[in-house]
């Protein structure tokens, strides 16, 4: 199993629930996590990614971490105001691979975040917040086909 790339574990992870389910091969997976209370390969990353932030706006990761890993907003570099005061600065990447590192994603993430998870890291405890996230993740998944004459759903 060395070496497989995330799209080949995403490809497993559906077959093997298609599997435990009892359909057919071509299923839509994604009622499927929804019944299950299963995240996706890509929602467990984005959870982990979440629970780490928890931990470092809470101090509880080890020292080394603490020391080094500082998220910088811009209005911590400008002294003016800027339209994106509140967006997280993502460090510059020389090589394709830096892109998978927790230093580039976790900004890049909390950038993208569009919902109130952020507002729960202050009111919520570390598990509290990581059964909000696992919520919210299944909750976004679909329950019925939303493709047009789909040749799935038809059979």
């Amino acid at each position: 199993m060395l070496g497989l790339s995330a799209k080949a574990i995403s490809k497993l992870q559906k077959k093997a629930i298609r599997h435990v389910t009892k359909r057919k091969y071509n299923a839509h997976t994604e009622p499927l996590f929804k019944i299950l209370n299963v995240l996706t390969l890509s929602d467990m990353l984005k959870r982990k990614t979440y629970n780490f932030y928890f931990r470092l706006s809470h101090n509880s990761l080890p020292h080394y971490f603490q020391e080094t890993f500082r998220l910088v907003r811009q209005q911590d570099i400008h002294s003016h105001n800027t339209r994106n005061q509140s967006v997280l600065l993502v460090p510059r990447v020389l090589h394709k691979f830096a892109e998978h590192s927790i230093r580039y994603y976790l900004p890049n993430l909390l950038n993208a975040n569009v919902t109130n998870i952020l507002e729960k890291v202050n009111t919520h405890s570390q598990n509290g917040f990581s059964i909000y996230i696992k919520l919210h993740f299944t909750n976004c998944y679909q329950m019925n086909c939303q493709i047009e004459n789909c040749y799935i759903c038809n059979t």
